[in-house]
């Protein structure tokens, strides 16, 4: 079976931006977001106000939700998400630890467009360099 790349949901669902600092800055993705898009949720399905529906008034959100799905049956079916072709999605390739890439699911309000891309998954090597470092340390279990 072909071990995929992981993926990043970049997508900012809702648009209603935050307040950081008495600054109003855009929102973001936050931890369960994603799951309208990922499990095609009817849009009036509301798990107790913490699953926001797929942006409703934008053709590129309604187009992530279709793309994001087709990808992982296709890997569920067959063990590879490049099994099905999907319009604006690159070819997820595998991930290797010489050659670690992220799939990024992106779709914006303004401009309307969709955005999917490959990123390297670099962002958290300094980190991850601490765990064959510090072994022991780091173990979230004690030992015995």
């Amino acid at each position: 079976m072909l071990m995929t790349g992981f993926h990043r949901f970049d997508t900012w669902p809702t648009s209603i931006p935050i307040d950081v600092d008495n600054a109003r800055r855009p929102g973001f993705a936050g931890h369960s977001t994603e799951y309208a898009y990922f499990f095609r949720y009817p849009r009036e399905y509301d798990l107790y106000g913490n699953n926001p529906a797929v942006a409703a008034n934008s053709s590129a959100h309604l187009e992530l939700s279709h793309q994001i799905p087709a990808k992982l049956i296709a890997f569920v079916y067959s063990g590879d998400p490049n099994a099905v072709q999907v319009k604006g999605v690159p070819e997820w390739p595998r991930y290797t630890l010489g050659n670690p890439v992220n799939m990024v699911w992106n779709a914006t309000k303004e401009p309307d467009s969709v955005n999917n891309h490959l990123e390297p998954d670099t962002w958290r090597e300094e980190g991850m360099a601490l765990w064959p470092r510090y072994p022991l340390e780091l173990d979230m279990v004690p030992p015995s």
